[in-house]
This record gives structure tokens, sequence and C-alpha cells, in this order.
């Protein structure tokens, strides 16, 4: 995903956020055994609050009933028995509960009139995931996203340009091909993608690897923000 910014989970995810209303999103995964499945939940969350969602569930923790658990991984989407998107979802959870990422400064509003919804279900893959023609996908990586009406037709104004795509709060940027993300907030500080391709770092973390892909989470466990803890810093 990370190489695909525009086709990215958060894109597609953003396209149904209503103004006024409470989004919840109540399924996702990067399932088992993807080879890069370690981007999902750290990318997610990070934008999830910059979007200012109301909620994410994490699908699913486990399918069989406790008494049939083992060691091992019992399904493909199961994340009981997968340490890393267990460790991450507990990071995950502080970003996204105690403001760990600013929300946007600016939600951009967008309206469609009935036959326009109507027409949409027509459209080819190639205008997939917003299925809006003439929509900036960048936008929603940019700035908060919202329908304002099923009623009339609005247009979304236009995005930004250039690499990498930043959040209008500053905390967020998506590089493409090779891809990386990263996070760097006076709570929250995340690197994601092909990092030993490209040379990304934040105030307080950076990355030298033998392997090409890596997601990385530096977050504070007791709320307060870097340099509010002197020497005895607990991260």
């Amino acid at each position: 995903m990370v190489d695909e910014p525009l086709n990215s989970s958060v894109v597609e995810l953003s396209r149904s956020a209503v103004a006024g209303k409470p989004y919840l999103v109540s399924e996702v995964n990067h399932p088992f055994p993807a080879e890069y499945a370690a981007e999902g939940v750290p990318i997610l969350t990070a934008y999830a609050a910059f979007q200012d969602w109301d909620g994410v569930f994490w699908y699913t923790f486990e399918h069989a009933s406790p008494d049939a658990w083992r060691p091992k991984q019992g399904g493909h989407f199961d994340l009981r028995a997968d340490p890393v998107k267990m460790a991450q979802v507990a990071a995950g959870a502080f970003v996204f509960l105690r403001g760990g990422v600013k929300a946007a400064q600016r939600t951009v509003l967008r309206g469609y009139s009935r036959e326009q919804v109507l027409d949409s279900l027509r459209l080819t893959n190639k205008e997939r995931p917003y299925f809006a023609p003439g929509f900036a996908l960048r936008l929603p990586l940019e700035h908060a996203s919202r329908i304002a009406s099923f009623e009339r037709a609005q247009a979304a104004t236009s995005a930004g340009e250039g690499e990498p795509i930043r959040s209008d709060a500053g905390e967020l940027a998506w590089h493409r091909k090779p891809g990386a993300a990263s996070v760097d907030t006076e709570r929250t500080q995340m690197l994601a993608g092909f990092l030993g391709s490209r040379s990304i770092s934040t105030k307080n973390l950076s990355a030298k690897l033998e392997n090409r892909f890596a997601a990385l989470q530096l977050t504070s466990l007791d709320g307060r923000a870097r340099g509010e803890h002197g020497n005895g810093v607990e991260h």
C-alpha cells in the first residue's frame, strides 16, 4: 500500500465520511500472510486521527473461543497470535484516543446529485477508490474529506502538488515509490515503508536497515510531550 497512496485504504475509507455524522470504520485489516502487512495499522491509525474519524475496528481479534486458542496463526484475519499487530494496535490506541495526531485544519466538502450517485455505479475501476471523476485523490491525505449533500452536486477544490504528500497540520508525510510514510508529533513518531531505500527520519526516530521494509513506532506511554520528561524519558 505504501507505494500507492492514492489507492490506499486511507483514501478508500475516507470517501464515505459524511459531514455532521459520526464515522466508524467497522471492519478493516491487512491480513496475514501479506508480506507488508505491518504498514496497515500505524498508517491507517495516523490518518484516521487526522481525518477525525470516530473509531476504527480491526477485524478480528480471534475467531475461535478462548479454550481453543493455540500459539499459532489460526486464520488470515486473526490478530491475537500476531505479535506485530497486537503491539501496533496498542500503540495506535494511544495515538487515536489521546490526540497523538492533530486533526486536519481544513475540511473539504463535496456533494452529489441523485443522478451522480446512480451514474457512479457504472464507472470502471479506473475511477477507484472515490468513483468521482475529477476528484484529486491526494486531497484526503492533505485535508479532511466529507460529503456535504446527496441532493446537489458540489465539486471539491483542487489539491496540492509535489512530493511528499503532506497533511495540512504538517505532521504526516507520504512519499511515493519507493513508498514511505512518516508521522512526527509531540507524542508519537512513526516510520513505515521501504526505509532501506530512503533516508527519512523524524525528530527522535531514524532507521538504519539491512532489510528493505519496516514499520517503526515511538509513542509516549504517559501522554506527555517529548521534552517534558527530563532525563527520565520513557517511551
